[in-house]
């Protein structure tokens, strides 16, 4: 059952918690560093064939901040041709990088031949990102322990019933999200445990990304006065997203 796993689970994924931000998995009072007790193994996978979409990015930055606060991290991404060039990042920083692939009928041998790597380490955790990447990871590992299994989801369309069976096995140990709308959602399918779902809110790099950041050189390139209301935004466009609401509003406010 879930909860027999999951207490057998408890101090990896506590530990996990606090270093992606969160203070409450399995505890009643918030955690603080000295719970760590030891540097964690880490398996980021991401069914992503390259750092481009903003799922990527966001595992990039999270395996290089665990990298820093002194864990060991592994990232594994989907392997097709191209994409090598992109992960300079993880590379400079000393992340390995492994690729597998996870796709169509190659996916069985990609299975299999990771089911073979995991099976040479010793990973506390293995957080899988985005919902191919969590159930590549739990059929390539049938019959094999993990100390702690972690999904996550990070948009609020409907849930599949498919997902939301594999999001509540007992298989998967938690279910990082991003907003509580996205944790009720995941609930009401009836299929996830509320216990096992935890929010962790996005986060901003104030390092890059701060009010003293001089924005006259985008000015100049788009024609925009320094006295212009100025709104940007960063994405992959797709209509599913709703960006049109946001357009909407700049129409009305600015």
């Amino acid at each position: 059952m879930y909860s027999t796993k999951i207490s057998s689970s408890l101090k990896a994924l506590s530990e996990y918690a606090i270093v992606i931000g969160s203070a409450k998995i399995g505890k009643e009072a918030p955690m603080t560093a000295t719970d760590i007790s030891r540097p964690l193994n880490i398996l980021q996978v991401a069914s992503h064939d390259a750092i481009r979409a903003g799922g990527s990015v966001q595992m990039m930055r999270l395996a290089v901040g665990l990298q820093e606060r002194g864990h060991r991290v592994v990232c594994v991404f989907n392997q097709r041709e191209g994409g090598e060039d992109t992960f300079s990042p993880l590379r400079d920083a000393g992340i390995p990088v492994y690729r597998f692939p996870m796709q169509k009928i190659k996916k069985y041998y990609g299975m299999l031949r990771f089911r073979h790597f995991l099976a040479t380490q010793n990973f506390d955790v293995v957080h899988a990102h985005r919902f191919r990447a969590l159930r590549f990871v739990a059929l390539a590992t049938r019959g094999m322990h993990i100390p702690a299994l972690v999904g996550d989801r990070k948009n609020s369309f409907p849930v599949p019933a498919a997902w939301a069976r594999l999001y509540g096995s007992s298989k998967v140990d938690c279910i990082v999200v991003n907003a509580r709308l996205i944790k009720d959602l995941l609930i009401q399918t009836g299929k996830v445990a509320a216990e096992k779902i935890e929010i962790i809110y996005n986060g901003v790099d104030l390092a890059q990304f701060h009010p003293a950041l001089d924005g006259s050189t985008v000015r100049a390139e788009f024609g925009i006065g320094p006295d212009t209301p100025l709104v940007g935004m960063i994405a992959n466009f797709a209509g599913k997203k709703s960006h049109h609401i946001s357009f909407d509003a700049a129409v009305r406010i600015l």
